[in-house]
Protein backbone atom coordinates (compact mmCIF):
# COMPACT_ATOMS: atom_id res chain seq x y z
CA UNK A 1 0.00 0.00 0.00
CA UNK A 2 1.50 3.34 -1.02
CA UNK A 3 2.03 6.07 1.62
CA UNK A 4 -0.36 8.44 -0.17
CA UNK A 5 -3.17 5.89 0.03
CA UNK A 6 -2.42 5.23 3.72
CA UNK A 7 -2.52 8.93 4.56
CA UNK A 8 -5.79 9.37 2.71
CA UNK A 9 -7.32 6.45 4.61
CA UNK A 10 -6.17 7.90 7.93
CA UNK A 11 -7.65 11.31 7.06
CA UNK A 12 -10.93 9.68 6.08
CA UNK A 13 -11.00 7.70 9.34
CA UNK A 14 -10.52 10.87 11.40
CA UNK A 15 -13.23 12.67 9.42
CA UNK A 16 -15.71 9.84 9.86
CA UNK A 17 -15.03 9.77 13.61
CA UNK A 18 -15.74 13.50 13.70
CA UNK A 19 -19.00 12.85 11.83
CA UNK A 20 -20.04 10.25 14.40
CA UNK A 21 -19.40 12.71 17.24
CA UNK A 22 -21.58 15.26 15.44
CA UNK A 23 -24.33 12.67 15.11
CA UNK A 24 -24.15 11.94 18.82
CA UNK A 25 -24.57 15.68 19.41
CA UNK A 26 -27.59 15.64 17.06
CA UNK A 27 -25.83 18.03 14.69
CA UNK A 28 -27.30 16.40 11.62
CA UNK A 29 -26.30 18.96 8.99
CA UNK A 30 -22.80 19.22 10.36
CA UNK A 31 -22.49 15.42 10.31
CA UNK A 32 -23.58 15.33 6.68
CA UNK A 33 -20.75 17.70 5.81
CA UNK A 34 -18.49 14.81 6.79
CA UNK A 35 -20.45 11.82 5.47
CA UNK A 36 -21.62 13.12 2.10
CA UNK A 37 -18.24 14.13 0.59
CA UNK A 38 -16.70 10.65 1.11
CA UNK A 39 -19.72 9.15 -0.64
CA UNK A 40 -19.03 11.37 -3.61
CA UNK A 41 -15.22 11.29 -3.61
CA UNK A 42 -14.28 7.82 -2.37
CA UNK A 43 -15.93 4.43 -2.13
CA UNK A 44 -17.70 4.65 1.23
CA UNK A 45 -18.63 1.57 3.24
CA UNK A 46 -22.20 0.63 4.15
CA UNK A 47 -21.96 2.34 7.56
CA UNK A 48 -21.27 5.69 5.91
CA UNK A 49 -24.34 5.40 3.70
CA UNK A 50 -26.51 4.33 6.63
CA UNK A 51 -25.27 7.10 8.89
CA UNK A 52 -25.88 9.62 6.13
CA UNK A 53 -29.36 8.19 5.61
CA UNK A 54 -30.12 8.51 9.31
CA UNK A 55 -29.07 12.17 9.32
CA UNK A 56 -31.32 12.90 6.34
CA UNK A 57 -34.17 11.11 8.11
CA UNK A 58 -33.74 13.30 11.20
CA UNK A 59 -33.86 16.35 8.93
CA UNK A 60 -37.11 15.01 7.39
CA UNK A 61 -35.39 14.63 4.01
CA UNK A 62 -37.05 11.28 3.58
CA UNK A 63 -36.58 10.64 -0.14
CA UNK A 64 -32.83 11.11 0.16
CA UNK A 65 -32.84 8.94 3.29
CA UNK A 66 -34.67 6.16 1.42
CA UNK A 67 -32.13 6.19 -1.41
CA UNK A 68 -29.17 6.01 0.97
CA UNK A 69 -30.73 3.33 3.20
CA UNK A 70 -31.25 1.17 0.12
CA UNK A 71 -27.62 1.55 -0.98
CA UNK A 72 -26.32 0.80 2.51
CA UNK A 73 -28.58 -2.24 2.93
CA UNK A 74 -27.39 -3.69 -0.36
CA UNK A 75 -23.94 -3.97 1.22
CA UNK A 76 -25.17 -4.88 4.70
CA UNK A 77 -28.60 -6.57 4.54
CA UNK A 78 -28.32 -7.58 8.21
CA UNK A 79 -28.55 -3.97 9.49
CA UNK A 80 -32.02 -4.43 11.00
CA UNK A 81 -32.17 -0.94 12.53
CA UNK A 82 -31.62 0.59 9.08
CA UNK A 83 -34.30 -1.57 7.48
CA UNK A 84 -36.78 -0.54 10.21
CA UNK A 85 -35.95 3.11 9.56
CA UNK A 86 -36.30 2.58 5.81
CA UNK A 87 -39.76 1.07 6.33
CA UNK A 88 -40.71 4.01 8.55
CA UNK A 89 -39.56 6.52 5.91
CA UNK A 90 -41.52 4.72 3.22
CA UNK A 91 -44.67 4.74 5.37
CA UNK A 92 -44.35 8.47 5.98
CA UNK A 93 -43.99 8.99 2.23
CA UNK A 94 -47.18 7.01 1.62
CA UNK A 95 -45.28 4.23 -0.15
CA UNK A 96 -47.10 1.52 1.77
CA UNK A 97 -46.43 -1.37 -0.63
CA UNK A 98 -42.69 -0.81 -0.35
CA UNK A 99 -42.99 -0.39 3.42
CA UNK A 100 -44.84 -3.71 3.66
CA UNK A 101 -42.08 -5.42 1.69
CA UNK A 102 -39.49 -4.12 4.16
CA UNK A 103 -41.55 -5.26 7.17
CA UNK A 104 -41.93 -8.69 5.54
CA UNK A 105 -38.16 -8.88 5.38
CA UNK A 106 -37.83 -7.69 8.97
CA UNK A 107 -40.19 -10.30 10.44
CA UNK A 108 -38.27 -13.04 8.67
CA UNK A 109 -35.26 -12.20 10.81
CA UNK A 110 -36.90 -10.80 13.95
CA UNK A 111 -40.33 -12.05 14.94
CA UNK A 112 -41.07 -9.26 17.41
CA UNK A 113 -44.56 -8.01 18.27
CA UNK A 114 -43.69 -4.49 17.07
CA UNK A 115 -42.55 -5.79 13.69
CA UNK A 116 -45.77 -7.75 13.20
CA UNK A 117 -47.78 -4.70 14.31
CA UNK A 118 -46.11 -2.51 11.70
CA UNK A 119 -46.54 -5.18 9.03
CA UNK A 120 -50.23 -5.39 9.89
CA UNK A 121 -50.61 -1.61 9.73
CA UNK A 122 -48.93 -1.56 6.31
CA UNK A 123 -51.34 -4.21 5.03
CA UNK A 124 -54.28 -2.27 6.51
CA UNK A 125 -53.25 0.88 4.62
CA UNK A 126 -53.16 -1.22 1.44
CA UNK A 127 -56.65 -2.57 2.31
CA UNK A 128 -55.23 -6.10 2.39
CA UNK A 129 -57.32 -6.94 5.43
CA UNK A 130 -56.87 -10.75 5.60
CA UNK A 131 -53.08 -10.30 5.68
CA UNK A 132 -53.47 -7.40 8.11
CA UNK A 133 -55.54 -9.50 10.50
CA UNK A 134 -53.03 -12.36 10.37
CA UNK A 135 -50.06 -10.10 11.13
CA UNK A 136 -51.88 -8.26 13.93
CA UNK A 137 -53.01 -11.53 15.51
CA UNK A 138 -49.38 -12.67 15.51
CA UNK A 139 -48.36 -9.42 17.21
CA UNK A 140 -51.02 -10.00 19.85
CA UNK A 141 -49.97 -13.60 20.40
CA UNK A 142 -46.43 -12.33 21.01
CA UNK A 143 -47.67 -10.05 23.78
CA UNK A 144 -48.63 -6.81 22.02
CA UNK A 145 -52.02 -5.64 23.25
CA UNK A 146 -51.94 -1.87 22.75
CA UNK A 147 -55.08 0.17 21.95
CA UNK A 148 -53.62 0.86 18.50
CA UNK A 149 -53.33 -2.86 17.80
CA UNK A 150 -56.83 -3.58 19.13
CA UNK A 151 -58.30 -0.86 16.92
CA UNK A 152 -56.63 -1.98 13.69
CA UNK A 153 -57.28 -5.65 14.41
CA UNK A 154 -60.92 -4.72 15.00
CA UNK A 155 -61.03 -2.87 11.67
CA UNK A 156 -59.55 -5.87 9.89
CA UNK A 157 -62.18 -8.15 11.43
CA UNK A 158 -64.96 -5.75 10.36
CA UNK A 159 -63.70 -5.83 6.78
CA UNK A 160 -63.45 -9.62 7.02
CA UNK A 161 -67.14 -9.73 8.06
CA UNK A 162 -66.61 -10.68 11.70
CA UNK A 163 -68.62 -7.79 13.05
CA UNK A 164 -69.10 -8.83 16.66
CA UNK A 165 -65.41 -9.58 17.22
CA UNK A 166 -64.40 -6.42 15.38
CA UNK A 167 -66.63 -4.07 17.36
CA UNK A 168 -65.61 -5.68 20.64
CA UNK A 169 -61.94 -4.88 19.92
CA UNK A 170 -62.74 -1.36 18.74
CA UNK A 171 -64.77 -0.66 21.88
CA UNK A 172 -61.88 -1.91 24.01
CA UNK A 173 -59.50 0.44 22.18
CA UNK A 174 -61.97 3.31 22.66
CA UNK A 175 -62.26 2.55 26.38
CA UNK A 176 -58.47 2.78 26.60
CA UNK A 177 -58.64 6.30 25.15
CA UNK A 178 -57.42 5.59 21.59
CA UNK A 179 -58.91 8.54 19.73
CA UNK A 180 -59.50 6.94 16.29
CA UNK A 181 -61.47 4.18 18.03
CA UNK A 182 -63.45 6.71 20.07
CA UNK A 183 -64.27 8.67 16.92
CA UNK A 184 -65.41 5.53 15.08
CA UNK A 185 -67.67 4.46 17.95
CA UNK A 186 -69.19 7.96 18.06
CA UNK A 187 -69.88 7.79 14.32
CA UNK A 188 -71.39 4.33 14.69
CA UNK A 189 -73.67 5.61 17.47
CA UNK A 190 -74.80 8.51 15.26
CA UNK A 191 -75.47 6.15 12.35
CA UNK A 192 -77.50 3.87 14.60
CA UNK A 193 -79.50 6.84 15.87
CA UNK A 194 -80.21 8.06 12.33
CA UNK A 195 -81.28 4.58 11.24
CA UNK A 196 -83.55 4.33 14.27
CA UNK A 197 -85.22 7.64 13.45
CA UNK A 198 -85.66 6.63 9.81
CA UNK A 199 -87.33 3.37 10.81
CA UNK A 200 -89.58 5.20 13.27
CA UNK A 201 -90.70 7.63 10.56
CA UNK A 202 -91.30 4.75 8.17
CA UNK A 203 -93.56 3.00 10.71
CA UNK A 204 -95.46 6.20 11.43
CA UNK A 205 -95.99 6.81 7.71
CA UNK A 206 -97.16 3.22 7.16
CA UNK A 207 -99.58 3.42 10.07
Amino acid sequence: MCPEHTIREQILEVKLETGIHRMEARQWKAALEIFEPPIGKWSADSDTYLRSAYCHQQLNQLRRAVDLYRVGLESDPSAAWARINLADCLSHLGRYQEAAQQWQEIVRGSRTPEAFLQLGLSYSRLQRFPESEKALRQARELGKDSPELLYHLGLAKLHNHRLSEGWDLIHRAASAGFEPARELTRKAARWAEIRGRTRTRARVTTD
